[in-house]
């Protein structure tokens, strides 16, 4: 499963993020996208008052970045060996082969079926 965060939110507070690092440590996501919240012209969000210093928005991205970073790694390493039905889209003698399984994400994979199998 993969989902996506915007850190520096206007009015986000230190128990809101803090809450977004212990859900992430306890979610199991497989790929973790983190944004910072920077003001997009024509958005309602715009006009929010309490917008957090640029300075703040920066430091909990990265934060929050090297957290994800750490925890995705850690759930791949537990996923190695695991078997996963996949569609194969490319075959190529250099490259690998290439496919998706449910995370719906491209991934060139290590070890696929057999050349039999592949057709």
């Amino acid at each position: 499963m993969r989902s996506n965060f915007i850190v520096g939110f206007p009015g986000e507070s230190e128990a809101d993020f803090a809450e977004l690092e212990r859900f992430l440590n306890h979610a199991r996501l497989d790929a973790i996208g983190v944004f910072g919240y920077s003001d997009e012209e024509g958005t309602e969000a715009a006009t929010y008052d309490r917008k957090l210093d640029e300075e703040i928005v920066a430091e909990r991205l990265a934060q929050v970045s090297r957290l994800a970073e750490e925890l995705v790694s850690q759930r791949a390493e537990e996923r190695l060996g695991e078997t996963v039905h996949v569609l194969v889209e490319s075959v190529d003698e250099t490259e690998g082969v290439y496919g998706r399984g449910r995370t719906r994400l491209p991934r060139r994979m290590a070890r696929c079926c057999s050349r039999a199998a592949r057709g």
